[in-house]
């Protein structure tokens, strides 16, 4: 039953890799047009691919060389992932200096391209500024069509709309904190076990240690950087569902609450028993600091 899972979930995931696969390329080369040059902000760009890539088929790697080469296969597949993954990460961060890395990480890219493009537009020549009062109009040029007119003032770009280059070097350890919580979870899944509290708990202190170091007063984050540290405190959520906590503290809080909803709230059970079914699974495969 346990191999039949594997399979499915091994054959899922190569579904969701190729479609996601397919987007990134489509997305590749609506970012590259012809006879323009590469814009500045765009670096590291075929390294962010890779990335990218890697990210999008790490989970079925991992499920194939479990089916193929068993467990001391797969966890060799999930090091050499990882470890190719943290060193591409860094790259970025101090050769590339691309700032706080995005996850999947062409987002990054496309952010930095849209604010490159932003401030070299034309479309900043669509105000006028009325001499006697100061007040900013719309350029009657640039009006769209009355189906796509934005009625208010463009505004000015914000120097904090771009993902900064360089970060400070506190930010930048925080940054390398975060890119290496997986090493340090494999590194104590080696010397104490997958299921081992250190190899629950330094990943947990090295993320919260990094979300707070990238709180740096002497660089205040842009808005992108604060959606992407709110998206990492909404992660430590699944610290909850990580081995060792889960067995012995969510699991049978977690199953207690879905059986619940499954007897008593209406058409409840089609929703929870399939979460009971697919559970454990789940939490053996997609629960992992990476």
């Amino acid at each position: 039953m346990r191999r039949t899972e594997s399979r499915v979930s091994a054959v899922s995931e190569l579904v969701y890799a190729v479609s996601r696969l397919l987007s990134l390329a489509n997305r590749l080369l609506l970012s590259s047009p012809s006879g323009q040059p590469r814009l500045p902000e765009v670096a590291g760009r075929r390294l962010r691919a890779w990335l990218a890539l890697t990210e999008y088929v790490e989970v079925f790697l991992e499920l194939a060389a479990g089916q193929l080469l068993g467990p001391t296969g797969r966890w060799a597949v999930i090091a050499a992932v990882q470890i190719a993954k943290a060193l591409m990460r860094l790259a970025l961060v101090y050769w590339h200096r691309c700032g706080m890395l995005t996850s999947p990480p062409i987002v990054a890219e496309q952010s930095a391209t849209c604010g490159a493009a932003s401030s070299s537009d034309p479309s900043a020549d669509e105000v006028l500024v009325l001499p006697s009062t100061g007040r900013r109009v719309r350029s009657l040029t640039t009006v769209a069509s009355p189906a796509r007119r934005a009625w208010g003032v463009p505004r000015p770009p914000s120097p904090l709309g771009i993902v900064p280059r360089h970060l400070t070097a506190r930010r930048r350890a925080a940054e390398t904190l975060f890119i290496c919580r997986p090493l340090l979870q494999l590194a104590s899944a080696g010397a104490r076990g997958a299921d081992s509290w250190p190899a629950w708990l330094l990943p947990l202190v090295a993320d919260i240690a990094s979300q707070q170091l990238h709180e740096d007063p002497a660089q205040p984050l842009t808005h992108s950087e604060r959606a992407e540290l709110y998206s990492r405190r909404l992660q430590l959520l699944l610290y909850l569902l990580r081995s060792p906590f889960y067995e012995r503290h969510t699991r049978d809080r977690l199953v207690a609450v879905l059986a619940a909803l499954a007897r008593h709230m209406p058409l409840g059970r089609y929703l929870a028993q399939p979460l009971l079914d697919y559970l454990p699974a789940w939490q053996r495969v997609y629960f992992y600091v990476w």
